[in-house]
């Protein structure tokens, strides 16, 4: 009878111990494979839907508490980041805004928000706010074009020298929503005029 007993614990014991070391092999297997994953995604060149994927994550961890998870904000308090111009307007001034953050009143469709919007340009580097805001112009009911780190890089640059945040009056003005080096690389590429450029020769007539 004992050695009925002891061959069931020894039974028992292996059993238990193939459950754990299968177990095991699962969560070291899925661990590998999520691990390929990840690393294949930062080799090649990231997908728009990972691109977007991003941005909603740091949408969820920096700015749903005062935008909520629909985007339309507290009314009187936080205001709206879905159907604003704010959002889906000049790519600049929004640039801005989240790099510097946003003091005073501010006027986003018929209601008038007063308070102060923390600066994150220490926080996020130019892929991740690119992200942030090509989500922002995509989410919800928004649906304007994407930002690219470049352009966030070139804001970045043109606004090293600032420490205030911006004010509603300032991002009125052109130069405050343009995107430094747009404007002149159009320049760049407008052919000559030619017929300005050919002599006048009626003198000679």
């Amino acid at each position: 009878m004992r050695r009925i007993d002891s061959v069931g614990a020894v039974v028992k014991s292996l059993a238990f111990l193939l459950i754990v070391g299968l177990t095991t092999y699962g969560a070291r297997l899925a661990l590998g494979e999520h691990e390929v994953r990840n690393s294949s995604s930062y080799t090649s060149e990231p997908s728009p839907s990972v691109v977007n994927e991003d941005g909603a994550e740091i949408y969820m961890t920096r700015c749903m508490s005062c935008h909520q998870m629909n985007g339309r904000g507290v009314p009187g308090v936080f205001p709206p980041l879905d159907g604003t111009d704010w959002v889906d307007g000049e790519k600049g001034r929004l640039i801005r805004v989240v790099l510097d953050g946003l003091m005073g009143e501010i006027k986003v469709g018929d209601e008038t928000y007063s308070g102060a919007m923390p600066p994150w340009r220490s926080f996020l580097d130019d892929e991740q706010m690119a992200a942030l805001l090509t989500y922002l112009r995509s989410a919800w009911s928004n649906d304007a074009s994407e930002v690219t780190p470049g352009e966030v890089a070139s804001v970045r640059a043109a606004t090293e020298e600032r420490r205030d945040p911006w004010t509603e009056a300032e991002l009125q003005e052109a130069a405050n929503t343009a995107i430094p080096g747009a404007e002149d690389s159009d320049v760049a590429t407008e052919e000559p005029d030619v017929e300005a450029e050919q002599p006048d020769t009626s003198r000679h007539e």
